[in-house]
Parts: structure tokens; C-alpha cells; sequence
């Protein structure tokens, strides 16, 4: 696949985050403001232990919900190609899935699927 750079690039290349910025936008965290020049490619399986740098493995998000993400203090929930946060409990009492943009279409939180 033309966005698979699998173990061969830790970094993300330029091409991929185009590419993920057209299908998220923004930080995944919902009401996160911040700009697009300030965000961080997470890698939701860490290449330190063995993840890939491709499409499907890749999610944005601003310097202080990448911490987050890599803490797993809020966790990346893949569901029909897109990521979805999950996040705490005491953020989001009724524990949906949501995205801080969604395409035209798909719903901004879904429940979690069994």
C-alpha cells in the first residue's frame, strides 16, 4: 500500500500526515482547539514495540493528548478504519466512543462495540 511504510520509518513521513490530517482534521480528542501546525502523529501500536507506521496505525493529536494517548490515560479505539477515543471516566461518564470530527455521515461518538 502507497501509505505503508511499515518498520521501515519511525517518523511519519510527509505524504501520511496529509493523509491523516484529510481523515481526522484535528486532534481525535473532542474540543481539543488545537492548530493543525501544533499537531503530533501517534503511533497507536508504539514502534518502540514493533508498530507500524502506516494509515491505519497513525492518529493526530496536540502535544498534551499525545502524552495522553501514550499514557493511555485516553485511549485510541480503532472502528471501521477510523480512530476513536475512549476517555476517562470521570471526562465522559457515559464511556462512548467519540472523534472530535467525523466525515459526513458518521456520528461524532458511537457506543463501544462488544
Amino acid at each position: 500500500m502507497l501509505l505503508d511504510f511499515g518498520r521501515t520509518r519511525r517518523f511519519v513521513p510527509e505524504v501520511l500526515q496529509r493523509a491523516v490530517l484529510a481523515r481526522d482534521r484535528y486532534c481525535l480528542v473532542p474540543g481539543c482547539t488545537a492548530a493543525v501546525e501544533q499537531l503530533e502523529f501517534h503511533h497507536t501500536d508504539p514502534f518502540a514495540l514493533g508498530g507500524e507506521t502506516k494509515l491505519d496505525k497513525i492518529a493526530p493529536g496536540c502535544k498534551n493528548h499525545h502524552i495522553e494517548f501514550d499514557h493511555e490515560v485516553v485511549k485510541i479505539v480503532w472502528v471501521k478504519g477510523l480512530p476513536w477515543v475512549l476517555l476517562p471516566r470521570d471526562r465522559d461518564p457515559a464511556q462512548r466512543l467519540r472523534r472530535n470530527y467525523s466525515p459526513p455521515g458518521v456520528p461524532t461518538s458511537i457506543p463501544i462495540p462488544e
